[in-house]
């Protein structure tokens, strides 16, 4: 710390000079009798300046192009604050520039941004112990205590590890398959309400959030949603609870910007956004964890979750289990991706092959005689299927960000990296990059992934990440959109109405999450009213 104070006293005299602010002795005398506190805030706005001008000093023997920070924008942190923004920077300053790697700070963090897959796999995967953390503590976001211990925010290795192995399991294929009963139910009411529409047209995400959202709750916590119409569900209590929490207002930021803001909250049992959203969600998952599950009804994640259950206090010492906050916390997580995530991906799937009248004509007679089991739903039984999926998952992925926080002093691929700093990889940069993907990287083409079935692997396909903290839920949610998507083209012939204009383009929200620029509007025809 002395050695820090030293360099920032030496360096106060540049500051001053970059202020143009004359030294003591040159300052008049009627100005040097000034308040106390005016002298106190001058002198901490210098020390400040000058504390964090050596900050910004951090990078420059890191060996890789810098991009210059700026107080106005917080270091290089406009881009986080606009739709698109993340993927305009990554695009101007790696794409156009042709180049892999560049650096930045998040205030005064150290950010590399990477889409140099040797960087991307050593940080994910071979130094993992370094980079085990997503992102740095950064505390409760003030929704309550039961809501922070989702595994995509934990930054505790020990905890992280526990939490993983004791889940893992309920994505295992016997699992899966015992939930897909529960999922095919629901989609037998999600196609009825469909052919009740009578070939009206739709919002296509009203469609697959509904399935998605339907599917989840049932398989998850086993809550069945109560809808006659097709179109009330977004009218729903669930969906208007869970549409709140996925679009916070710009409160949310207080407790990233006040340190401790969001425990203080939580310790009063206030909540800034969605109050009663959390509150019905957190007080749900605590009416069933308060009742005997029987032997009979194992089949759901909250069901499953609870034969894990261990106190706080044993949670400290112990390698395998769930304390009731974690427990719900875990539900939550898998909520987001399962219903907001696939759901959307399944909307531009479809949106797709509304697009391709010959796509939908292959890909019905590829799914009209496949029986809707586990064994099914793999890439050896429906190729083009599953293709399709791939290619969604490439163009329109559910992330456009995949963050890592360094834990600890490293060097990879020669960049020294310090404790503190962090790296980022724009998705959607990776995923249509040429040198990768090819000449046709933007276009969409299902046919590459059934001309190389192992592209897949590819260290340049990142839908839900890589390494030990990849999405946990990939497994479940590739279950749900192709079952999902093979129902509804069994079932029915996509069209888009007549006055919609097939001209979407994805957004990048800043949530990082991805919306279509205007309504995709589909109308769902009966196969048997066709022929």
């Amino acid at each position: 710390m002395a050695d820090i104070l030293s360099e920032i006293r030496g360096k106060i005299p540049k500051a001053l000079a970059a202020f143009q602010i004359p030294a003591y002795s040159e300052i008049p005398e009627k100005l040097t009798n000034t308040p106390l506190w005016v002298k106190i805030s001058l002198g901490t706005s210098v020390v400040t300046y000058a504390y964090v001008r050596y900050k910004w000093t951090a990078m420059n023997e890191w060996g890789v192009p810098m991009l210059t920070p700026s107080l106005l924008s917080f270091g290089t942190c406009g881009h986080y604050a606009t739709d698109n923004g993340f993927n305009e920077l990554a695009d101007r300053e790696l794409k156009d520039k042709n180049r892999k790697t560049v650096g930045y700070y998040r205030l005064t963090s150290p950010v590399v941004l990477t889409i140099d897959t040797e960087l991307i796999n050593a940080v994910f995967t071979t130094h993992f112990s370094s980079f085990s953390a997503r992102q740095p503590e950064m505390g409760s976001f003030g929704v309550g205590k039961d809501m922070i211990h989702t595994l995509d925010i934990l930054t505790c290795p020990k905890q992280w590890k526990r939490i993983r192995q004791s889940i893992s399991p309920s994505f295992s294929n016997v699992q899966l398959e015992k939930m897909m009963g529960i999922t095919k139910s629901r989609l037998d009411v999600l196609c009825e309400q469909i052919k009740n529409l009578n070939g009206d047209k739709i919002n296509v995400k009203g469609v697959t959030g509904k399935y998605t959202m339907d599917a989840f709750l049932a398989g998850a916590m086993g809550i069945e949603m109560e809808l006659d119409d097709i179109r009330d569900f977004t009218k729903s209590k669930e969906y208007t609870y869970f549409n709140d929490i996925f679009n916070p207002g710009p409160q949310v930021f207080l407790s990233v910007l006040i340190p401790h803001f969001g425990d203080l909250l939580d310790s009063l049992d206030i909540k800034i956004y969605a109050g009663d959203a959390y509150r019905w969600f957190s007080g749900y998952c605590r009416s069933l964890l308060g009742v005997e599950t029987p032997e009979t009804d194992q089949r759901n994640f909250l069901s499953s979750f609870k034969k894990l259950r261990i106190s706080d206090k044993e949670a400290k010492t112990a390698t395998k289990g769930l304390t009731d906050d974690e427990i719900i916390s875990q539900i939550f997580v898998l909520f987001a991706a399962g219903y907001e995530t696939t759901a959307t991906a399944m909307q531009w799937a479809l949106y797709e092959i509304c697009k391709n009248p010959q796509l939908q004509n292959e890909l019905y007679e590829e799914v009209k005689n496949v029986e809707e089991s586990f064994d099914n739903l793999n890439a050896q039984k429906l190729p083009l299927l599953c293709a399709v999926i791939n290619e969604v998952l490439r163009l329109y992925a559910p992330s456009g960000v995949h963050l890592r926080y360094c834990n600890e002093d490293v060097v990879i691929n020669g960049i020294p990296f310090t404790k503190g700093s962090n790296v980022e990889v724009p998705v959607d940069l990776l995923h249509e990059s040429e040198e990768y993907w090819g000449a046709d990287a933007l276009e969409f083409r299902p046919a590459r992934w059934v001309e190389n079935p192992e592209l897949y692997k590819a260290n340049f396909f990142l839908p839900f990440g890589a390494g030990p903290r990849n999405c946990v839920g990939m497994r479940f949610a590739n279950m749900q959109a192709r079952l999902g998507l093979l129902r509804i083209l069994k079932t029915f012939r996509l069209e888009f109405p007549k006055d919609c204009v097939a001209n979407a383009k994805r957004t990048r929200l800043t949530t990082f999450l991805i919306g279509p620029t205007e309504e995709i509007m589909v109308s769902f025809l009966p196969h048997e009213y066709i022929h």
